[in-house]
């Protein structure tokens, strides 16, 4: 059985791992040597001393500048209008916003436009499924605000009901987002009054 790619395939990885030596080189790590797995499309890189590993990852963090820079100017923005977003970071090359209380949800949404009088229905039900179905209205609403003031959806929006995160808040899971409909946001949260 042979686990080798075919050699199209094959081709295209040799010319990857080139590539990423060259760059390496260029950016001057001369440790760290491409290296084409036998068992799939994989390039693993061999030993790197930790000099190699501080300037690869000064490296890649000097790259994402902007993304980081974005994620700062939006935590700021958040927090001018009192929006609690805890959890917001850079990951995988985006800006994971998190995870949010329903109340802070709800602000956000009507931030980015959404009638308040629909965000705001059913905000004091003590009745389990009308709670629920407030917190899902909430999640709609700011996924439309969201659509309308960016283009874009909010893909990994998920409610988390109380009853699911045993008996803690229910919450709002807004996911992650891309640096250009970040930078939509972060104008139009400048553009509230806080």
């Amino acid at each position: 059985m042979n686990s080798l790619p075919p050699s199209n395939d094959r081709a295209a990885l040799v010319m990857a791992a080139h590539e990423l030596r060259s760059a390496l080189q260029q950016a001057g790590i001369n440790g760290p040597c491409p290296a084409i797995g036998l068992h799939g499309p994989l390039i693993g890189l061999s030993t790197v001393t930790s000099a190699e590993a501080v300037e690869l990852a000064r490296l890649i963090r000097k790259g994402m500048r902007e993304t980081f820079k974005v994620a700062r100017r939006l935590r700021r923005g958040f927090l001018a209008h009192d929006l609690d977003v805890p959890d917001l970071k850079v990951d995988s090359g985006r800006i994971m916003l998190g995870e949010v209380s329903v109340p802070t949800a709800a602000r956000l949404a009507i931030l980015l436009g959404a009638p308040r009088d629909e965000v705001e229905a059913g905000a004091d039900a003590r009745e389990c499924a009308a709670r629920w179905a407030h917190q899902v209205r909430v999640r709609d609403l700011l996924s439309d605000a969201y659509k309308a003031v960016t283009g874009c959806l909010l893909v990994d929006l998920y409610a988390h009901p109380d009853c699911i995160r045993c008996n803690q808040e229910p919450a709002i899971q807004l996911g992650t987002i891309d640096i250009d409909p970040a930078q939509r946001l972060l104008a139009t949260l400048r553009g509230t009054v806080p």
